[in-house]
């Protein structure tokens, strides 16, 4: 099944008035239907702030940020790790994002200065800034020997769409992805939330045929989003009432990147590279992509990171 949202801008709340970022699973469909969604509007707000973002870009990064968090939601559990790598032919260049079973993620893109089109009601198509060819590609870190990859291209630009069709041809998963950010007039992020419905064994055509109805049913995603819906109301609407919800979590960006890190990424230059360091700028600033935060190294650091003879 694929879905599809158009963008159109709603008057609706900034975050400062929604309730803190979650995402919750249930059951439907007598267990044979799982269900997940997700409202993530501190989290893309924060992820467009870090990267200094124009509308377009947090449209483009938000877009995969959703996604990879209700795969992470459905596939992952414990330390595992979950990877989306997104590289279109549009202007937005590669998006990232890396996903926790616990909610957390970080991303970034290439260009995240990026202006493209908007609608009458300053509403961006995603594929717009992702571009309509390209690779989605997904890795799996399940604690086995080698993480698992999978690749598919991308069918429109539709990140929910493309997702969906991901599920599908390389995880033989039937699913319904729904994904949206929602832009004020001045271009920042006032809300942005999504679903993801898949299929279990034991689902019928029968069931198949009602949650493809219902997800028809459905107004416009970008309509919900600067309303008050929760994520509860908006699996009520995709899967009905019958369903058990499971749990409950919250979702945050957050970067798990070090000085320590860095340090270690720096002594395994070649001691010549460090030595021009020391010599040419007398120090070193590194900067982690995923969440722009800045670190220094000084003159004694970087000699510290010097092999010993």
């Amino acid at each position: 099944m694929e879905i599809r949202y158009n963008n159109k801008r709603d008057q609706g709340k900034r975050s400062g008035e929604k309730m803190s970022d979650k995402l919750i699973s249930s059951l439907a469909f007598d267990k044979t239907v799982r269900g997940f969604a997700v409202d993530a509007t501190a989290t893309v707000q924060e992820a467009q702030r870090r990267h200094q973002a124009t509308g377009a870009g947090a449209v483009a990064l938000g877009n995969v940020l959703l996604g990879t968090l209700l795969m992470s939601a459905a596939g992952l559990k414990g330390d595992q790790t979950l990877s989306v790598k997104v590289m279109g032919d549009g202007p937005a260049g590669l998006i990232v994002a890396d996903g926790r079973s616990d909610g957390t993620i970080k991303g970034y893109l290439q260009y995240p200065q990026i202006t493209v089109p908007e609608d009458p009601a300053h509403q961006i198509a995603v594929h717009e800034a992702v571009g309509t060819q390209g690779t989605i590609t997904v890795t799996k870190d399940l604690g086995l020997k080698q993480p698992y990859n999978g690749q598919t291209p991308l069918a429109s630009g539709d990140i929910g769409a493309d997702l969906t069709y991901y599920l599908a041809a390389s995880e033989q998963i039937p699913a319904s992805m729904g994904l949206a950010v929602h832009l004020a007039a001045d271009g920042m992020v006032d809300a942005a939330g999504g679903f993801l419905v898949e299929m279990m064994p034991g689902a019928t055509d029968d069931t198949a045929t009602a949650l493809e109805t219902q997800i028809k049913a459905l107004p416009q995603l970008i309509d919900w989003l600067p309303e008050d819906h929760t994520p509860a109301d908006l699996l009520d609407a995709v899967l009905g009432a019958k369903q058990q919800i499971l749990a409950t979590q919250p979702v945050a960006f957050q970067c798990d990147c070090s000085k320590e890190r860095f340090a270690k990424a720096l002594a395994g230059l070649k001691p010549a590279q460090l030595q021009q360091m020391i010599t040419d700028d007398h120090g070193a600033e590194a900067v982690c992509r995923f969440c722009q935060t800045h670190y220094q190294f000084s003159e004694a650091e970087l000699k510290a990171l010097l092999p010993t003879e």
